[in-house]
């Protein structure tokens, strides 16, 4: 495979060519892809039973949770964690490298698999330091903010106050958009690269926002239709907790599980070709094809 490493103007990543390509592609591509979204289905229903055990127990029990509810749970978590991840390097490769891989052997369980986990991990470590950053500037600007604005007094305090309210929003947003850039580092080691997340942030340099517009516009239908499948649960639970203020909450019944199980895995192909083609793109020239 071939990395751009000009130093020349960045590519702009054409935000809603990648979205819609990316749908596409899932949908011509369905054949192969039919069995592994399969099995991600039933896996994710599998592991998120698993991961109800002790919302199950509470319920029932009066709040006491088994140990063994609890370990049921934290096997489920590592299960869905580990099948997602194999799924998504699968579809990495596939879309990257056209490795023509079905059924079972689409789950990737190889190298790539253990650089695509660390990497992960590296990411959410580095997810925890934007949230401290990004909570350190609020709380920085919006003091600052209360302190002009009390100062000052008045309206014109008032005004200050929102202004600096309206900076500290603006900071976060730009810290959300550079966070982003590291996003990319995934497809990247699903390929066998080294140094993912330093390749992730060198081809990304002015695309974070366009970056999160391909994510959120891939991610809005999936949004809603969790939603759409959520309502009736959340209803009830919430009816329950308004007759029942300290009642254990109601777990989800297996209609919504499936449901949001069935969401999951026809979306996740799609939301993991979005980063597949933004790589395309941004380090290695290509485009929204196939």
């Amino acid at each position: 495979m071939t990395i751009d490493m000009t130093t020349s103007a960045p590519r702009k990543l054409p935000v809603w060519a990648i979205t819609t390509r990316a749908y596409s592609y899932v949908w011509d591509h369905r054949a192969p892809f039919a069995i592994p979204i399969l099995v991600l289905f039933v896996a994710l229903v599998a592991t998120t039973i698993l991961m109800q055990l002790p919302y199950i127990a509470a319920a029932q029990d009066g709040g006491s949770v088994p140990i063994s509810a609890s370990l049921a749970a934290l096997v489920g978590y590592i299960a869905k964690v580990t099948i997602s991840i194999a799924f998504a390097v699968g579809v990495h490769r596939t879309v990257l490298l056209s490795e023509g891989r079905e059924g079972l052997s689409f789950f990737r369980w190889d190298a790539n698999f253990r650089r695509y986990f660390v990497t992960m991990l590296l990411i959410v470590l580095i997810t925890v330091g934007y949230f401290l950053a990004s909570m350190l500037l609020a709380a920085i600007v919006g003091g600052i903010g209360v302190f002009v604005g009390k100062l000052v007094g008045g309206g014109i305090g008032a005004v200050l106050m929102i202004v600096f309210g309206i900076a500290a929003l603006a900071g976060f947003l730009w810290l959300t958009a550079q966070f982003s850039r590291v996003i990319l580092a995934l497809p990247a080691a699903a390929l066998g690269e080294q140094d993912a997340i330093a390749l992730s942030w060198r081809v990304t340099r002015g695309n974070g926002w366009l970056l999160l517009g391909a994510s959120f516009l891939a991610a809005l239908p999936v949004f809603v239709a969790t939603l759409i499948a959520e309502a009736p649960y959340m209803i009830n639970a919430i009816a329950d907790r308004m007759a029942q203020p300290h009642a254990p909450m109601t777990p989800p019944g297996l209609g919504t599980i499936v449901a949001l199980a069935l969401i999951g895995a026809l979306s996740a192909p799609v939301l993991v070709t979005v980063l597949s083609l933004s790589y395309d793109v941004l380090a290695r020239g290509g485009g929204p094809r196939d």
